[in-house]
């Protein structure tokens, strides 16, 4: 039980901040680097390690730590979507060194779990809960947060 509850836990610790980066920058709204910092910030907490040394390891060494912490793999599946988010912002604000990293850390995580990904699965993620409204959504998540 306490097992799940930390995964559930981490889980909607991600879905919310995926979330929350994309509100932030859709429509003429744009704050990429608020969102960059959100992201960067629950992958770590996400991962149960300092989000500064897992994002500057490199990609094989990022999966390494995430399968020695033994991080569940529903929570790798929301951590490759963070990254993914995270180098698109980093490509956008003209980072595409470090958009790259991002994106070589989040293939390597799949390898490492054996998953694909796939964007399209984005939306039934956001929802980790199943909620099936948003009051519902906000209820669990403050149960899990």
């Amino acid at each position: 039980m306490l097992q799940h509850d930390y995964i559930m836990r981490a889980i909607v610790q991600l879905a919310v901040a995926i979330r929350e980066a994309l509100q932030n920058n859709k429509g003429g709204v744009r704050d990429s680097q608020a969102s960059r910092d959100q992201l960067e910030e629950v992958i770590g907490v996400a991962a149960d390690m300092d989000s500064s040394i897992l994002l500057s390891l490199s990609p094989e060494s990022v999966a390494s730590m995430l399968q020695l912490g033994a991080t569940d793999s529903s929570v790798a599946e929301y951590l490759v979507h963070a990254l993914m988010l995270d180098a698109d912002y980093l490509e956008g604000d003209g980072y595409r060194e470090l958009a790259l990293l991002r994106r070589q850390q989040a293939i390597a995580i799949t390898e490492a779990y054996d998953f694909p990904y796939a964007q399209d699965r984005l939306p039934a993620l956001l929802n980790p809960t199943g909620a099936a409204d948003e009051a519902e959504r906000d209820r669990l998540e403050s149960e899990y947060l």
